[in-house]
This record gives structure tokens, sequence and C-alpha cells, in this order.
């Protein structure tokens, strides 16, 4: 193969694109002389640009800035009755990477002729009627001479675009150089297929971060070679956030499995949405690599490397809180992927979850259980953990999980285990079977504050798909209100009074029952801790109980006494006079925020004081200037203009947003 030309094999192969002919060959001598004149004036081929040499005209219709870059672009006309175009250079052969024909009126030729020097021809066809059509040839091929060959003579100009073949090396120079001539170059590398890629290897890692990335889209097209594809998988576990997503995307979806196995984050949901059976293990397999051995310092194992031998991104063995972000990004991947699945996700699920360790397991469930079709298998994996923990504790004869994790063996372990096996109950979303019922009740008594509050949100949910059941879980559900740990009695009110609703609107409660829920969140609305305050207001409104003072001193409290207020059509002027009192721009602009929401345009007045006098200088102001503006911004009508002139009279600045306008007056 040719891989790089003179300049003289270059002007000699433009050359034929200023000569009249017909089936005549044109011929260039090796000094770039001029061609010879065809014998029969019907057939024209006309330079869409031309430029004047020293030797005589020369059609050069787009030359790139290396002139180992050319693509030559012609216009050819063929009168009846010929129905043939030929092209020749046989004194300097060419390289042909790639042919593209364009018509207006699907006038394409039917036959496309190269002829090598020194070898038979290569005929490729065309269909019929076709308005545009491209031939890309890897590698190149070497060739003296091109045929067109019509059914009939087309009547019309046919368009043509030949893509010669280019060095490598300088492609990559222009690319590295940047300007117009990287995007030039980097559409034409790929066009040299596998024989470009020795170089670009050996290159790569001396050239600049921006030419790596656009290396990238050449590797996505030369996918089909390994090197090219090794290259793309090794990407995609860059350190470079940008670098690891441009080369996930450049891969083919049939790798992307072998990528999640690498440790390529970005892979992950990709694979998900376009792979889901083939993402589905490998994703099952980083989750129980994200952390294999949980211990209590947060560590890994000894080296702090996964199962698979792979170092854990970013210092996950070591660091709590990345190994938490890594657990919740896998779950949300699996889960994605299951959907996509649908009924074909049970099965693989099933065969492939007995392959993990117990905790990998108790870390998938909670993706699983809200997912329709999977409910059975999450009941059966969450019955299992229980199981296979019991038989890891010195005593394995007790009859729960909960009694069982007093001597654990890896006490870190068992109880993220029996921590995600309450969190994927809370998500089931329906009644389980009764032991697991049991299982849930017992823990409302467990040691540890977090235990208590996924087992009341458990019940809870368990009561909501099931109202026939509210009155005997609510007795159960009222002792959270008495715990001592706030966060335990927050839920409490969130999750009894969700009950509460759903009961009665089926009818399944008694009024004492509800009397008696309604003192419960009374009683909450007072709580010492300003988190239990707001849930028992925000839990009661709904219920016909308004709770709360708009004088509360914690500004988290005020604003759910403000929002409730914005929902009562009796509250409005208490409303008012209470945002005029208020003080705090965080408040604010979450109230604003809530309205925009809701697309409430009772508040532009305060939205307009909030812009003009918070002082933008610190954070807080900032984000509630630009929440007051947003709100300005979401309304349609002659409103928003008043509004905005009236703010530019007032001298306030105008920052841009990025909240789009949502509402209408």
């Amino acid at each position: 193969m040719c891989t790089r030309f003179s300049s003289i094999a270059v002007s000699s192969l433009l050359l034929f694109l200023s000569s009249e002919v017909a089936s005549a060959t044109v011929r260039a001598d090796a000094d770039g002389a001029a061609p010879a004149r065809a014998r029969s004036a019907k057939t024209s081929i006309e330079p869409l640009a031309s430029s004047t040499r020293d030797d005589g005209p020369a059609a050069i219709s787009s030359v790139a800035r290396h002139e180992a870059m050319p693509s030559v672009e012609g216009r050819a006309t063929l009168e009846p009755p010929k129905t043939s175009i030929r092209l020749a250079n046989p004194a300097h052969p060419f390289a042909i990477a790639a042919l593209e024909l364009r018509s207006e009126s699907k006038a394409l030729p039917r036959r496309v002729q190269l002829s090598p020097s020194g070898g038979e021809a290569q005929t490729f066809e065309i269909g019929r009627r076709e308005r545009e059509a491209t031939l890309r040839f890897d590698p190149p091929l070497d060739a003296d001479a091109l045929t067109l060959g019509f059914d009939a003579a087309p009547g019309e100009a046919i368009e043509i675009r030949m893509v010669t073949s280019a060095s490598a090396e300088a492609l990559i120079d222009a690319i590295e150089a940047g300007g117009s001539g990287r995007l030039r170059a980097r559409e034409l590398l790929p066009l040299l297929g596998s024989s470009a890629l020795p170089l670009m290897e050996a290159r790569f890692p001396l050239l600049s971060a921006r030419a790596q990335r656009d290396l990238i889209g050449v590797y996505g097209r030369l996918h089909r070679d390994r090197r090219a594809a090794d290259r793309l998988l090794v990407l995609s576990t860059s350190n470079d956030g940008e670098m690891a997503r441009l080369a996930a995307e450049a891969l083919p979806p049939s790798l992307l499995g072998e990528a999640i196995r690498r440790g390529a984050r970005p892979a992950r949901h990709l694979a998900a949405r376009l792979a889901p059976e083939s993402a589905l293990i490998p994703l099952l397999e980083r989750m129980g690599d994200a952390a294999p051995n949980v211990k209590d310092d947060g560590e890994a194992g000894s080296d702090g490397r996964s199962e698979a031998g792979s170092p854990l991104h970013e210092a996950d063995a070591a660091r709590p809180m990345a190994r938490a972000q890594e657990i919740r990004d896998l779950r949300s991947a699996i889960s994605r992927a299951a959907r996509a699945l649908g009924d074909r996700a049970a099965p693989l699920l099933r065969d492939a979850l007995h392959e993990q360790s117990l905790v990998a397991r108790a870390r998938i469930l909670p993706a699983l259980a809200p997912i329709r079709g999977l409910s059975e298998l999450v009941e059966e994996e969450i019955h299992a953990l229980i199981e296979g923990s019991r038989a890891q504790t010195p005593n394995g004869e007790q009859s729960h999980l909960a009694s069982s994790l007093h001597e654990p063996a890896d006490e870190s372990a068992l109880f993220e285990i029996r921590y995600r096996a309450l969190e994927s109950l809370a998500r089931l979303g329906r009644p389980v079977r009764p032991e697991l019922l049991t299982l849930v009740r017992e823990a409302t008594e467990a040691e540890e504050w977090m235990i208590r509050a996924l087992a009341y949100e458990a019940l809870s949910s368990h009561g909501r798909s099931s109202p026939s059941l509210a009155e005997d879980l609510l007795p159960i559900l009222f002792r959270a209100f008495d715990d001592g740990y706030p966060r335990v009695r927050e839920l409490a009110a969130s999750v009894v009074g969700e009950l509460i609703a759903s009961a009665s609107a089926t009818s399944e409660l008694g009024e004492g029952m509800r009397a008696d829920a309604l003192a419960r969140l009374r009683t909450a609305s007072s709580d010492p801790f300003p988190i239990v305050r707001e849930s028992a207001i925000r839990a009661a409104f709904p219920l016909g109980e308004a709770l709360g003072s708009t004088r509360d001193e914690a500004g988290s409290v005020r604003l759910a006494v403000y929002e409730r207020l914005a929902a009562d059509p009796g509250g409005e002027r208490d409303l008012r006079r209470a945002l005029d009192r208020e003080a705090r721009p965080s408040v604010l602009g979450s109230f604003l925020e809530g309205a925009i929401r809701r697309c409430d345009a009772r508040f532009a007045e305060l939205a307009e004081r909030v812009v003009v006098t918070t002082d933008t200088r610190d954070d807080e102001g900032a984000r509630a200037g630009k929440t007051a503006l947003s709100y300005l911004l979401a309304f349609e009508g002659k409103e928003r203009d008043a509004w905005l002139k009236e703010l530019e009279r007032r001298g306030a600045r105008l920052a841009s947003t990025d909240v789009p306008i949502r509402c209408a007056q």
C-alpha cells in the first residue's frame, strides 16, 4: 500500500479533474506535465474549485494542510450515448481509502471498478435508484484507474469525492497541531484502517490530552481490531473522567460488559441501557468486588484490591464514603439493567446471585425490590440471607436474625446484611410472608437506631400495601414516637401519617385509632428536635391538622409551616405577614423554589424583594437570589415583562439562569 505521496504524485492525481474525457485514459508524466486532451468532448469533469500552477491549470477542489492528506472532489457530466467514466493515473498509482458519490436524481453508477497496477480489477455494485453511495476500503486499495459504469447516461452532474490514503504519521501530526486540519485528519485517519494502529499506539502516550481525546473517536471506528478495542477498554478506566466517558461511549455494546469487569464506571449505565443482558452479570460481580470483606475501619482487604485483582477505584478500599457512592452507583445500574430485561431478569438473577457473597447479595436487593416481577425473588433472597447469616454466627440455633447477631463472627458484615434485608422489605411495596413480617416486628426493638428506623419503615410499607392490617400495625408504629433517637421519631411521624392517609382512603381505620395518631403528631410537633417537628407538621396537614408556628426558631420548621399555609385557602394573610418577617434568605429561597414547582404566581413581590435586597456576597444569599430570579422568569405573559422592567429600574443585576420558563399565568 502506498502510504505517502510526493508533491508530484499528488499534483498528478489532481490533474485529471481539469480535463475532458470519455473512455480515453488521462495520463500524466512524472514531472507533472499537463495531461493530453481526450478525443471526445461529450463527457466532462469540472472542478468544484481550481487554482493555477506554473505548468498549467490544475483542478484542486480540496487539499488539506498536509500534502499527505489529499481528497479530490469534482463534478462529472456524462452525455448520451456514453455510459462510463474512466479516471486514470498510471504513472503514479493512488491508494484510495474511500469514494463518495452523490446525485440529485438518483442517477448514480451501478458499477464502480478499481484497476490496481499489475493486478486484477475489483468491481463494486451499487443498488438501483440510489442518491448517495460511499465505498470505504480497509486497507486502502492501490489503483491506477477508476471506472464508473452506468446503465444509461444520467444526463446530469454526478458529484465525486475521492479520499486518497494519507500517512498515519501526517494525520496524527495534524491532530496534534489542531486547527482546521485537525478535524479533517480525524475524519481521514480511520479510513486507513488497521494499518494506522501501530503508529497510533506508539504515539498515543506522547500526545496532548486534547489529541488523545480526538483519537478516541478513531479507535472507536476501528474497534473491530482487537488492538483498538483494548485501547478503549484501558481508557474507559482512566482517572480522567472525560477520557473515560468518551472511551466508554466509543465502545461497541458487546464490549461494555468487559469494560465493567475492568472497573469502567462510565460503562455501567451505558451497558445497562444498551446491552442489559450482557451487563447484569458484570455489574453483580463488581458489587461483590466493591468491598468483599467489610470491617469496622472501612478497609476492603489486606492489599486494598478487589477479588478480581483490580485496584478499587480511587482508593475505595480505604474510604467508606467513596465505597458507599460506588455501591449506590452499582445498585442504580443493576436496577436499570433489570428493568430493561423485564421477564428475563429473574432467571438470570436467580443463578447469578448464588455466586456472590452474602454482603454483595444484600447490597443488590434494595435495587431489585421495587421492580415489578422480582418481588418473589427478593423475598427468597431475604430469607436466604437470614439463614446464611445465622450459619456464620457462633449460635446457629437461634430462631431469627435479630437475636443471632448478639455474638457475630463478623459484626460489621452481618449488620450490613441485616440492614439491607430490612431496607429491601421496606421497598417491596407489597405484603410479605409471615415469617419475614415477624422478623420486622422484632427488629423494632433492636439496639441500633438504624435497624429500628428501617423496621418501622418496612412495617409502614407493609401496612400501606395491605390497609386491612393498619389497625394491627399502628400500635407498633406508635412506639416509634417514644424512641430515644430523633431520627426514629422523625420517621415515625412520616410513616404514621402515610399509613393513616392510606387506611382512611379505604375506610379501614376506626376513628379512635385516627384520633390517637393525630394526638401523637401534635405531641411530635413540639419535639425538642427540629427534624421531628418538621416531619410532624408535614404529616399532619394532609390529615386536616394544622400544626406548627411561623415563629419557630428553626428555619426548616418555619418553611414547613409556610408551605402548609400556602396550601390553605384561609391562611394567606398569616402567610404574607410571616414572610414579611422572615430574615433567612435560605428559607425564602426554598419557599420560592416550592412555589415554582407548584406554579404558584402569588409571590412576585416577595421574589422581587429577594432579588433586590439579598446580599449575594455569601453563598446563601446568592442561591436565594438566583431562585427568586428563576421564579420571576418562570411565568409567561405581560406580568413577567413588567417584573423584569421593574427590576431593571431598581438596578437589580439580572444574572443568567438555566431554569426554563415552565408556568403560564
